[in-house]
């Protein structure tokens, strides 16, 4: 027996073959270079490296790297046309090459040696089923937040990641920094979607930081832990939307806006519909992978922050109001487009506006949260989102007003979409709230009345004057919030209830 392979791939011999590939970090040269090095060991052939980008220069067939792949149950030996594709995802191409040595080839990568014949002639792919233990469903998700709003004594509590981390070592960032502050891990986290939907539409975005980020999501799911994912979709009005900005800009033809977004053709209603089905290729890999997640569109509509607000100035400056019919429109059609044409239906949907003043009522309509409410048809649990003080200075009053308006009309079980203390008391040094005093505000809205499944504190940011430090692990004393506490649900806690 010779001390090295011959490899066909019918019938063409793989001395004529490249090697090239589409990962995560780019196309890794490094990567692709130690791949060739085992072919070369393995056959003597020394195959060129040549990168994805100018692959379609060269005539020649290849093998080709690819770390794309979303359903992370899976990975494939593809031949096509010729070709030999490693179709796997960020976490299993190492698993996919050496099946490809050792079931393909025949050869062991760990001792060097053929084991089987020295002549190989490669015809066809093998796919591959990677080991996973099941996930909770949706209806059980539900159960299970029905439980929970049910019982005045147990919520789940989580945290919103931040915007700003690349998306690549967020997850990682987030969840070390939370067990550090905390002590345990948290039982849900939140994610904005603006960030990935504003830059351009491109495999990479898509199949490369968002893999990771759905595929450590959806691992978080497997083990007991909750995902919602919100939808700060860019203003489809502006061409070019810069991130962080665009989301508060107001439609600067209001109502005329409004009519192109729901008029098909149009230039804003196909700038929206490409930030949708930018969504929809996220929310996808969390359907392909049976994992539920939690969906918060057009959070806050009726504050005066984003362009999809139903709130606005006149000329006189008098607050006046879209019609409804506006938002209900986008919403539904925003539903069926994901459930009913690319049969999306993990997602449970949260109808979450803000809490507001009544100083002015006919300004404002906190009493109407449901000014906007897409129908029960739509919408499966409610919420609002709420940025009190502390709690022994904080007034219940209009959270009262709201939880009673939203709850009473729809049955529907209520979360807190997003809760934590109002910006003034969390700046630089002036920063006195801590988890305590948290779980403390939790504890005294529970007292008056407002029963909900679990609640959301948003992330941490800067401005010119500090930190504005709502994370749970930077408030301080985030260890003692649980330890004190054993009500406020972690991770280990809604495992035992999602897979009881």
């Amino acid at each position: 027996m010779n001390n090295f392979l011959t490899v066909k791939v019918n019938g063409k011999n793989i001395s004529e073959y490249v090697i090239s590939g589409y990962l995560y970090n780019g196309d890794d040269a490094e990567r692709l270079s130690q791949f060739a090095s085992k072919i070369e060991e393995a056959t003597s052939y020394k195959l060129p490296v040549i990168e994805n980008e100018k692959l379609s220069e060269h005539n020649e067939n290849y093998i080709f790297l690819d770390d794309t792949n979303t359903d992370f149950t899976n990975y494939k030996i593809k031949v096509e046309n010729g070709n030999i594709i490693l179709f796997a995802n960020y976490y299993s191409l190492d698993d996919c090459i050496k099946a490809f040595f050792a079931d393909i080839l025949g050869y062991d990568l760990e001792s060097g040696k053929i084991t089987g014949s020295n002549e190989v002639n490669v015809t066809e792919g093998k796919s591959y089923t990677v080991p996973k233990s099941a996930i909770y469903s949706k209806e059980k998700l539900m159960s299970v937040l029905g439980e929970l709003y049910n019982d005045d004594s147990r919520i789940i509590v989580g945290q919103h990641m931040n915007q700003t981390v690349p998306i690549g070592e967020l997850f990682d960032k987030e969840t070390k920094d939370f067990v550090e502050g905390c002590g345990v891990e948290a039982a849900m986290y939140g994610w904005d979607c603006v960030g990935p939907m504003i830059y351009p539409h491109n495999k990479r975005n898509i199949n490369s930081g968002r893999v990771k980020l759905a595929y450590q999501m959806i691992e978080y799911i497997r083990d007991g832990g909750i995902i919602t994912l919100s939808t700060h979709f860019p203003n489809p009005a502006e061409e070019n939307p810069q991130p962080g900005n665009s989301i508060k800009h107001p439609f600067p033809r209001g109502d005329e806006d409004w009519q192109d977004l729901l008029t098909e053709g149009t230039e804003i209603n196909k700038r929206f519909w490409g930030y949708v089905t930018q969504l929809g290729d996220l929310l996808q890999i969390f359907k392909d992978n049976g994992a539920p997640i939690i969906l918060r569109p057009f959070f806050e509509y009726n504050g005066a922050w984003t362009w999809y607000r139903m709130i606005y100035k006149d000329a006189s400056g008098n607050s006046r109001r879209f019609p409804p019919e506006y938002l209900i429109k986008t919403w539904r059609m925003m539903y069926d487009y994901f459930v009913k044409e690319r049969g999306i239906d993990n997602m449970i949907w949260l109808y979450s506006p803000n809490v507001m003043k009544r100083a002015k009522p006919e300004d404002y309509w906190v009493c109407t949260v449901t000014y906007a409410y897409p129908g029960d048809e739509y919408v499966d649990i409610v919420g609002v989102d709420f940025y009190p003080g502390a709690a022994a200075q904080s007034d219940p009053t209009e959270l009262v007003y709201a939880y009673e308006d939203i709850t009473r009309p729809t049955g529907k079980i209520f979360v807190y979409g997003e809760l934590s203390a109002s910006d003034n008391r969390t700046v630089g040094d002036n920063y006195t709230f801590t988890a305590e005093d948290y779980g403390n505000m939790l504890k005294y809205f529970a007292e008056k009345g407002v029963k909900a499944a679990y609640t959301l504190a948003w992330s941490s940011f800067d401005t010119p004057n500090g930190r504005v430090k709502l994370t749970m692990h930077e408030m301080s004393r985030g260890k003692e919030f649980y330890a004190n506490n054993p009500g406020f649900l972690d991770k280990a806690a809604t495992k035992k209830l999602l897979y009881s």
